[in-house]
């Protein structure tokens, strides 16, 4: 069982407004948000964004986000090894966790939308997890509930966050039954 571990807030987080939609209609998948709740999306990153293009792009996902759930970035120091990077993970984990990697499965816009919706749906807090520059330690891959791979190549780390955000919102989008996904 994972501690739950109080989120930071304040300059090493970052979340979306609190003006959210709570209900979604979804076209052929499950419905989100039934109850009254508002699901939590975690984006647990390791390192800052310090390039501005960066910040700015996952920012625009988060506001984006916020008409759909309570969007959170959680950005974790840096350590000395993946290990103690792993300690930090570890604590900041809630609810269903996601972990990147890039020997995970594949999966389409689609079948990530319907994990989501059904996430959603159960009322399941989600983290998702991005590693290092240098990776991420083989317990924290275990402690997940499930692994994704958007690619067999490597990207920089900081580019999957913007990447990592931009489907989350396309995955509400497709629930929602919006024009976004084509």
């Amino acid at each position: 069982m994972r501690a739950k571990a109080a989120l930071p807030t304040g300059k090493n987080s970052f979340s979306a407004p609190q003006s959210v939609l709570p209900y979604a209609q979804c076209s052929g998948l499950p419905c989100l948000f039934r109850g009254l709740s508002v699901v939590k999306v975690n984006l647990v990153c390791v390192g800052k964004l310090k390039e501005s293009y960066w910040r700015d792009a996952v920012s625009e996902y988060a506001k984006r986000l916020s008409r759909f759930c309570r969007f959170e970035v959680i950005e974790l120091a840096e350590k000395r090894t993946l290990e103690e990077e792993a300690d930090a993970i570890l604590r900041a984990l809630h609810g269903y966790v996601f972990v990147l990697t890039p020997e995970a499965k594949q999966l389409t816009s689609e079948q990530f939308a319907k994990k989501i919706g059904a996430l959603c749906d159960a009322g399941r807090e989600i983290s998702f997890v991005i590693g290092s520059s240098c990776g991420m330690a083989d317990r924290v891959k275990a402690a997940a509930d499930e692994k994704l791979s958007f690619s067999m190549l490597t990207f920089p780390h900081q580019m999957m966050r913007v990447i990592l955000a931009e489907q989350i919102y396309r995955a509400f989008m497709i629930c929602a039954g919006a024009e976004y996904h084509k």
